[in-house]
């Protein structure tokens, strides 16, 4: 997906943005900017639907960035 427009979340529990299903190669590239008040919130999280168990998931823990896979 190229040049998406920025979102605004309102910061209510539970809120998020679902974007369609990424047709990924071997080799990709993701960009994102992030801008939060929060110490502790889940940016980012994907997975495969639970084919194999992978996902991604970007979080902020302590007012630090956690990615874990």
């Amino acid at each position: 997906m190229k040049g998406s427009n920025a979102i605004l979340l309102s910061g209510a529990p539970g809120s998020y943005a679902r974007y369609p299903k990424w047709m990924h190669t071997f080799e990709n590239q993701l960009s994102l900017d992030f801008r939060t008040k929060q110490s502790n919130a889940m940016l980012l999280y994907t997975d495969d639907g639970g084919v194999r168990g992978n996902f991604y998931s970007l979080t902020i823990a302590n007012r630090k960035l956690q990615l874990d896979f």
